[in-house]
């Protein structure tokens, strides 16, 4: 049984090589086409848990009790300056 590129190489189109090794070209391509979308639903999904794990993250970033701010010093008086 001859190789796909070989048949190709002979000169036969992509649905005469198909049909030489018993596939139908609108099967061959079908199921690439089902293989693309189940890995973009399955991106989808990756990226949908992603952000809701972010969004988890900030809600809990932006519930959580802050510390107090420290008071600061107050200021001395200026000293005065000389020769004036």
């Amino acid at each position: 049984m001859p190789g796909i590129l070989t048949l190709r190489s002979q000169g036969n189109g992509w649905g005469k090589v198909a049909n030489l090794l018993g596939f139908k070209l609108g099967d061959v391509v079908r199921s690439e086409k089902a293989e693309k979308a189940h890995d973009i639903d399955a991106r989808k999904e990756r990226g949908e848990r992603a952000e809701r794990r972010d969004r988890d993250d900030r809600d809990r970033i932006e519930n959580a009790e802050r510390p107090e701010k420290a008071e600061r010093p107050e200021k001395g008086a200026r000293p005065e300056r000389i020769g004036r």
